[in-house]
């Protein structure tokens, strides 16, 4: 179903009328928001064309070429790839690639809200393999029952980032069988923050997070962009300052002086990541070195 301004504004709604927050700070950080309209989804692709965002990818692509073989090598004979917010699908290439050189034959299972995305991905992936695509959120998936003997997880592109810890991980512990294999990856703030933050004042990404602001009801005057740095969660967060309220949000109780959350995104050490990991699963650590990607492969306890 194709969602409209409208309907987004109304998803937003209720999402922040459930809330009620008592000390003003609404919250619309739950990534598969991010993505509903057409618009919202264009206004993401204008961000991903800048060489900001490429140089980022690229860094991602060469840690996991440099360790696809190892990846590869202990996988179950009969295997699928699960590629969760699969994006444009040129990850997952390289891997399903490397795995016909290797006499694999997986099949490729695309899982993203966008369908845009998924319709890239499995584009990507003609030639390489047979393809299952899957328009969700991943979140609602049980990945054990997907039809394969086991799963070759893909979790990249700094997704991990956009969630709550507790909640990512207890949802990939879940859908984990003995025989899978979750590959996940990570920027760090090993190398400091200040190329980080540096990437989130873009008038691009506001363009993009604007969508939900507008499609609430407010104007320009009616909220302040504002980006901070949490220093010892090591997240950035992209938020406006209410100045005035539409009157559907009066209704629920939002005052000027409140704050909006539209994104919410850690970049944790090295050292913090692979201690959230530590209690769910046995790793192996693949990123080359030098890189401040972090790219894991992780088996359930």
């Amino acid at each position: 179903m194709k969602i409209t301004a409208d309907v987004l504004g109304e998803t937003l709604l209720k999402e922040l009328a459930r809330q009620l927050p008592a000390d003003g700070l609404w919250r619309l950080d739950e990534p598969k928001l991010w993505w509903l309209t057409e618009k919202q989804r264009k206004a993401y692709r204008a961000i991903q064309n800048q060489s900001s965002y490429s140089s980022l990818v690229e860094n991602e692509e060469k840690s996991l070429a440099a360790s696809i073989d190892e990846i590869l090598e202990g996988m179950h004979p009969s295997y699928s790839v699960a590629d969760l917010g699969c994006g444009n699908g040129e990850k997952a290439r390289l891997v399903l690639a490397a795995a016909k050189q290797h006499g694999q034959s997986p099949v490729y299972m695309p899982v993203d809200i966008n369908p845009v995305y998924v319709t890239t991905a499995s584009k990507a992936a003609s030639g390489y393999a047979p393809v299952i695509p899957l328009h969700a959120d991943f979140m609602t998936l049980n990945l054990t029952k997907l039809g394969s003997d086991a799963n070759l997880v893909l979790f990249l592109g700094n997704t991990y980032g956009d969630f709550p810890p507790k909640r990512i991980l207890d949802y990939l512990h879940k859908n984990l069988r003995a025989e899978d294999l979750l590959v996940f990856s990570t920027q760090t703030s090993d190398s400091g923050v200040e190329s980080i933050v540096e990437n989130y004042y873009d008038k691009k990404v506001e363009a993009w997070l604007w969508q939900m602001m507008a499609a609430l009801g407010f104007g320009k005057e009616m909220a302040s962009y504002r980006l901070r740095y949490h220093r010892k969660e090591r997240a950035m967060e992209l938020s406006y300052d209410v100045l005035g309220v539409p009157q559907q949000l009066q209704k629920i109780g939002m005052q000027p002086g409140d704050s909006i959350i539209a994104v919410s995104t850690r970049k944790p050490s090295t050292e913090s990541f692979l201690a959230d990991v530590a209690p769910y699963f046995a790793v192996t650590l693949y990123s080359s070195e030098g890189s401040n990607q972090l790219i894991i492969g992780a088996r359930r306890k």
